[in-house]
Parts: structure tokens; C-alpha cells; sequence
């Protein structure tokens, strides 16, 4: 019983914490873009998994893509291709300036689009080609499994607030109550009366 009332504590301080760490970016995303980048590429199993969250004017995005080739040489070509353009296997969290909101060329998905929230999904084949040094050179193949999502931080954040306020207003009901009792010569664990009482409540055993 006193592990489930801890678990329960360190449930709803969680949601308070985090609620008040999402007001933070909700504002801070209209002055600062925060961009969290996640590479990672398995050499084994010629995969590379590609993780990204932006905060960007009020909205959280995220993105996850999955790259799966056939060939080691498709797999080595990729991997240096994007160690040109910067961005190479790990984590990286860098920040630029407010943007515009970008149009997903992915598949719907119809089910969360009802809930407000926007998200796609694309499961496409592609061809890895060298282009150069000439002549073209075919690398191998590669299936790419994608799936993009955004939606707005408050409604984020009011799934945190909520459990938040319950759990407040429990407490300070929970200290109104053992007040009251303890105004009245009552226990404030068990409500026993304590008046033909002294040092400890006779029912419960708490002191007072």
C-alpha cells in the first residue's frame, strides 16, 4: 500500500514538472527553435534509424525515419553522404530561429488526424545511385519506413496540467481536513477524538 501511495506521488509530481517544462518551450518556441537530432547506424544489419524533435512557434514536431539497405556499399554511401552535409551518427541539439510550418508530402493517418493532431506515414523503396565519378554506379536498394507527427504544445500541456490540479487539489484538501480535525481535538490521521487523550492518538498510534 505505501509503494502504490509512493508510486501515485511521483506520478502526479512528474505531470507537475513536466507541464511546467512544456509552458517553458511553449514560450520560448516563438523566440528560440529547438531542433534534437538523433542518428544512429547499425553496421551489422545496414540500418540507420534517424529520431527528430523541433519546437518550433507553438507546436512540437516529430519525426522518426528508418533506412534499411541490401548492400554494404548503399549502407557506406549513405552514411557518407550525410557525414557531408553535417550530420553524423549521435545525438545533437542546436537551435535557429522561427520558421514557417512545413507541408508533409507523407500518407495521412486518418485515425489521429481526427484528434486534432497531425501525422504521416510513408513506406517507400529507392534506388542508391553513384552518380559520380562517371559512369553512374547502382549501390544497391533500400526500404525506408517514416513517420512524421505535430500538434500543438498546450494540448501537450494540458495533458499534464490536469493530473497536475487533481493531485493540488487533493493535497491542500488533504491539509484542510487534518487541520480541521486538529482544531477540534481529533486525529489527524484517523479523526479518532483525543480529548481523554495524551502524547498518542490510542487508534492509530500517530503522535500529537
Amino acid at each position: 500500500m505505501v509503494l502504490v501511495r509512493i508510486f501515485i506521488r511521483c506520478f502526479f509530481v512528474s505531470c507537475f514538472i513536466a507541464s511546467i517544462v512544456l509552458a517553458a518551450f511553449w514560450v520560448r518556441s516563438y523566440y528560440v527553435v529547438d531542433i534534437v537530432r538523433h542518428l544512429s547506424a547499425n553496421q551489422k544489419t545496414l540500418q540507420t534509424q534517424e529520431y527528430l524533435v523541433i519546437v518550433n512557434r507553438g507546436r512540437l514536431y516529430y519525426c522518426e525515419d528508418s533506412m534499411t539497405y541490401d548492400q554494404a556499399d548503399g549502407f557506406d554511401f549513405a552514411l557518407a553522404a550525410d557525414a557531408e552535409a553535417g550530420e553524423r551518427p549521435g545525438t545533437s541539439w542546436t537551435f535557429e530561429r522561427p520558421f514557417d510550418e512545413w507541408v508533409s508530402i507523407m500518407n495521412p493517418i486518418p485515425w489521429l488526424t481526427r484528434l486534432g493532431i497531425s501525422a504521416n506515414r510513408s513506406s517507400e523503396s529507392i534506388h542508391i545511385d553513384r552518380a559520380r565519378p562517371a559512369p553512374p554506379q547502382r549501390l544497391g536498394d533500400a526500404w525506408e519506413v517514416g513517420v512524421e507527427m505535430n500538434m500543438p504544445i498546450w494540448e501537450l500541456w494540458l495533458l499534464f496540467l490536469i493530473p497536475s490540479l487533481f493531485w493540488t487539489f487533493c493535497f491542500l484538501r488533504g491539509k484542510r481536513r487534518s487541520q480541521r480535525r486538529w482544531e477540534t481535538a481529533h486525529c489527524r490521521k484517523c479523526n479518532y477524538d483525543l480529548r481523554a487523550s495524551k502524547g498518542r492518538c490510542p487508534e492509530c498510534g500517530t503522535p500529537f
